[in-house]
């Protein structure tokens, strides 16, 4: 974002007024197509000045100063070459920042050692307290007026004091001494800068923001990252300097890279494809940067232990053509042949027409190596690209995905793809279940045709998870069916469950354990608190009346996991007895991974067929112990299949019944709701097919009611059949 916005109604003295100025550092004048080159050279490194360089000054005349936290030693390097000039030391001052005057007096922070700013003046090791302060100042700064600024970070304030008459008290200059991101506040400020018109422009790291504060002003506006107009993230922002027409340059610390602004947006330019590392092309949590009187931009790089130079490409700016057309701007959200018809003349020219790099901003936003966006490997997603062009001479573009499995630090494993991904479109889609599990780096590349040399890069990283399975003892997960106490009961989870992220379950990667109970008269069998299993010998003495035939136990399973299906021998349960079946299943590689389904079984004297029912809108019957949740504004549509050898089906019947809770045995009681007939096709749909449904007006005219039960029955000349669902009115939505 360029600082002179009108909107923002911003001072601006005229851009070669910077030169004219006592400033120390340097604003080179650069041109809106200016690059970096993306690998830098390592100038000084853990040899000279020990670990964690964090301070960075380089003056006009390009002379470096850097000090290690841990040091009590200041380093002066050249520039060019890296060469020490001299090392300055003045006692154990541990470091966050330091200023070069004009005059060549040294303001370094001391506040982890002595809770003070001190100067040291030229050419000595004699030191002069400057401010007292409460903590370290992670930035200081002298502007030209001879005032100071010390971004006082744990104490979330902006202070300051003038170096002339440091008797004086110092001033709150922005920040309440409490975090927080409203305009007024702060929330962990690092890195400063205050431009010749006495701006202040605060790296508000926990706010993941740029702020800017006009003298004067209590609330700040955000010119960069969360809350500003322009969508391009931040991550635990630590540096911000300004070149010399007002653009920012910021050091984006969580995202190990150097963005910028510039007359079409923000863009990365440095540490933007391969994310955090140790590389030629990479950093790690930079802290500080500066330039050089040649525009080239120098990095401390604390984690990797040196000091990092980037070189301008001075021949960025420079474009040769032979045709003129007319300047257009235009935003994108299409394929990689946009083509916009402008007026052309047939002229030759070396001329340098106007061409830029394009910027590219992708939705969703807001996600590095370290805080990837996440997706169930079940779930499909989209990272939508909007790119905005502006080059005279054409707007054809070439558009390229890259997507990379990144392993701890680096994202360097380019993934071989198939056809359903198409990546040459501005918009990515990735289809269910195409990514294995891992972190992934998609990084879009858009490149002018016009000028292949320009070209820009964004990542955004997502990190694809497993879904929760599904686990059926029956089929569609039935919680309630009956049963004759004579029949074979077939509980085989193994076969029905779901893997969301796989086409099919492998019923071999899992271990199941079975439990049962006497509903409602006992609780499922444990011991200190552990449930125990079906097949446990100790659990006759805690439930002896689950099963009269323990013997009566079948398991069939499949490799790896013999008691995935679970057969329960015809006269091992009890008639007129309500049990209630309850599986784990537990993953074989990882046992965190594990969940449950339940099974009421209503066990008669009759033989009945094995009637199953599912809801139409699976996520609607979850997975709970007695009862699916339901808010009173939801439609119940539920469907039913016979699960059995059913040839001679004569009539299929559903039943609503209204619960109440018994308080004192803590169990509902079922009464048969007696206005089936007349809310039929007006309350009720199909209550005589295998599908049916229950508009929300019947929970809605009965109110007071908190439980229902729906029950499908089908009749044959052989046998009947029945399975209930049994629903809890919950206020909570679905």
């Amino acid at each position: 974002m360029h600082s002179n916005s009108s909107a923002l109604g911003i001072r601006r003295c005229p851009s070669n007024w910077v030169s004219y100025l006592d400033v120390s550092y340097n604003q080179p004048k650069l041109c809106p197509l200016a690059t970096w080159d993306s690998a830098g050279i390592t100038i000084v490194t853990a040899t000279t000045i020990g670990s964690d360089p964090l301070t960075l000054f380089v003056t006009t005349n390009n002379t470096i100063y850097v000090a290690d936290f841990f040091s009590d030693h200041i380093y002066v390097f050249l520039a060019s070459s890296g060469n020490l000039l001299r090392t300055i030391s003045g006692g154990p001052i541990y470091p966050y920042s330091t200023f070069v005057t004009s005059s060549g007096d040294i303001y370094a922070d001391s506040g982890n050692s002595s809770r003070q700013v001190l100067r040291f003046s030229l050419n000595t090791n004699t030191t002069i307290p400057i401010m007292y302060i409460t903590d370290n100042c992670l930035d200081v700064f002298v502007d030209i007026n001879n005032t100071i600024y010390c971004s006082v970070g744990t104490y979330n304030v902006i202070v300051a004091n003038s170096i002339v008459d440091p008797t004086r008290e110092f001033k709150l200059i922005a920040g309440v001494g409490c975090p927080g991101s409203l305009p007024h506040m702060l929330y962990y400020p690092r890195g400063i800068f205050v431009d010749t018109n006495f701006d202040l422009y605060v790296a508000d790291a926990n706010n993941n923001r740029i702020q800017l504060f006009q003298p004067g002003k209590i609330n700040g506006t955000t010119v960069a990252g969360n809350g500003s107009s322009v969508a391009f993230a931040l991550y635990f922002p630590g540096d911000v300097v300004l070149d010399a027409d007002g653009y920012l340059f910021i050091v984006d610390s969580g995202n190990s890279r150097i963005v910028r602004s510039g007359p079409y947006g923000f863009q990365c330019i440095i540490g933007c494809l391969a994310g955090w590392g140790s590389g030629s092309n990479q950093l790690n949590n930079p802290y500080r940067m500066a330039f050089d009187s040649y525009g080239n931009i120098f990095v401390t790089d604390p984690v990797n232990n040196r000091l990092q130079k980037f070189y301008l490409n001075t021949s960025s700016c420079d474009i040769a053509t032979t045709e003129v057309t007319q300047p257009t701007t235009q935003y994108t959200k299409e394929d990689s042949t946009l083509i916009v018809t402008s007026t052309r003349s047939s002229t030759s020219s070396n001329l340098p027409q106007k061409c830029y790099q394009p910027i590219i901003t992708l939705t969703p936003a807001n996600s590095s190596l370290s805080s990837p966006l996440r997706y169930k490997r079940s779930e499909a997603f989209s990272i939508i690209s909007y790119i905005q062009l502006n080059c005279s001479n054409s707007l054809i573009k070439n558009v390229q995905w890259r997507i990379s499995l990144c392993a701890s630090s680096v994202c360097s494993s380019q993934i071989l793809l198939g056809s359903t991904i198409i990546t040459t479109l501005s918009e990515l889609y990735i289809p269910e279940q195409t990514l294995d599990y891992g972190t992934y780096q998609f990084t879009l590349t858009v490149r002018m045709a016009a000028a292949s040399q320009l070209s820009s890069s964004m990542s955004a990283y997502v990190q694809i998870i497993p879904s929760n399975i599904v686990v059926n003892l029956i089929r569609f997960g039935t919680t309630m069916i009956k049963q004759g106490y004579q029949q074979d009961l077939i509980l085989d989870p193994g076969s029905y469950s779901i893997d969301p992220d796989r086409i099919t379950f492998n019923a071999s990667n899992w271990n199941y354990e079975y439990y049962c109970r006497i509903y409602p008269n006992y609780n499922f069998p444990s011991l200190l608190g552990i449930d125990l299993s079906l097949d446990d010998p100790r659990i006759q003495q805690f439930n002896s009346s689950c099963l009269s035939n323990q013997s009566g136990l079948t398991y069939v399973g499949v490799t790896n996991s013999p008691k995935s299906s679970l057969i329960i021998l015809g006269n091992s349960l009890i008639p007129n007895q309500t049990y209630q079946f309850k599986v784990k299943v537990q993953n074989l590689q990882n046992s965190s991974v594990q969940d449950f389904d339940y099974l009421f079984v209503e066990v008669q004297g009759n033989q009945y067929q094995l009637i199953v029912m599912g809801c139409v809108i699976s996520t609607l019957c979850a997975e709970n112990v007695e009862y699916q949740y339901v808010n009173p504004t939801t439609q119940v549509a539920l469907f039913s299949t016979c699960a059995d050898i059913c040839q001679f089906i004569n009539n299929i019947t559903w039943n609503i019944y209204q619960g109440v809770m018994n308080t004192t045995s803590n169990v509902v009681q079922w009464t048969a709701f007696q206005n089936m007939k007349q809310y039929e096709n007006i309350w009720f749909f199909g209550s005589n097919t295998a599908n049916f449904t229950a508009k929300n007006n019947l929970f809605v005219s009965n109110a007071l009611i908190n439980y229902w039960r729906f029950e499908v029955v089908y009749s044959s000349s052989l046998q009947n059949g029945s399975s209930t669902i049994d629903f809890e009115i919950n206020q909570s939505p679905q």
